[in-house]
């Protein structure tokens, strides 16, 4: 009788995409506080993998710098894998 729940969603995964979200809505200060907040949770040994890690960071990036709307393939979201250019 246990419901079918991934563990990550609620441990990282929703603030992810608040923080992707934030950025859309131009709130960049508060996408980069959510990102921060991500990478010090995966900092603490939990359970964000290496790609999204690397993913995380660099919306990081993008959200420090104003999150260019004109670009939207700056921003990555969950499951999508950096690409090396």
């Amino acid at each position: 009788d246990m419901l079918f729940v991934i563990d990550e969603i609620y441990e990282w995964q929703n603030n992810d995409e608040l923080a992707i979200a934030a950025c859309w809505l131009e709130k960049y200060e508060e996408a980069r506080l959510l990102f921060e907040k991500l990478l010090r949770f995966a900092g603490e040994g939990n359970s964000i993998t290496f790609d999204n890690l690397q993913r995380i960071k660099m919306n990081l990036e993008v959200a420090k710098a104003g999150c260019p709307r004109t670009k939207p393939n700056n921003l990555l979201y969950i499951g999508e894998v950096p690409i090396e250019h």
